[in-house]
């Protein structure tokens, strides 16, 4: 919700918009509405100390991905990282977003497969419920892309069908 202001505070601590554009985008539309609806996302990064950062306001850009800002806030986790608590999408919706990512760029990496195997795989430990990634899939209207990324990986890696995939 504050995305504007975290915008400029990357901008007034030394971080630049990335990649670079020919001519550079003003700072004004950076800051549009129009830009934010064109987006979901926006990259910076600094040279000293080196660091990048993904700010995002959407998952995914809202015709790949339509979900709700209080859905995705339903469906997070907590762990832990040096001591901290940080707050983590449920791997159930990860999974969505990473059949979302990928069918966005038509699958071009064999890596998002790999991604998607892997976390069939590891089902149990990752606690994925696939009752509940077929609901969120189904109320965000991307069902067809989670079930074939559950066959690209059974296609590839060999990883085990869900029932609800193997049903669609």
């Amino acid at each position: 919700s504050n995305v504007k202001a975290a915008q400029a505070l990357l901008l007034e601590s030394g971080y630049e918009p990335s990649p670079q554009r020919d001519p550079p985008l003003s700072r004004e539309f950076l800051q549009s509405d129009v830009f934010f609806e064109l987006e979901c996302e926006h990259t910076f990064t600094k040279k000293m100390p080196t660091g990048v950062i993904d700010l995002h306001w959407q998952l995914q850009p809202h015709h790949i991905l339509p979900i709700e800002f209080d859905e995705v806030l339903k469906n997070v986790d907590t762990i832990d990282i040096e001591r901290r608590s940080v707050n983590v999408i449920s791997s159930n919706l990860s999974f969505i977003v990473l059949a979302a990512h990928a069918s966005k760029h038509v699958w071009k990496r064999m890596l998002w497969i790999f991604d998607i195997a892997e976390m069939i795989d590891q089902q149990t430990k990752l606690n994925l419920d696939w009752k509940v990634v077929k609901t969120l899939a189904d109320k965000s209207y991307v069902t067809p892309m989670v079930v074939l990324a559950c066959h690209l990986a059974n296609a590839v890696f060999g990883s085990e069908v869900p029932a609800f995939a193997k049903a669609e």
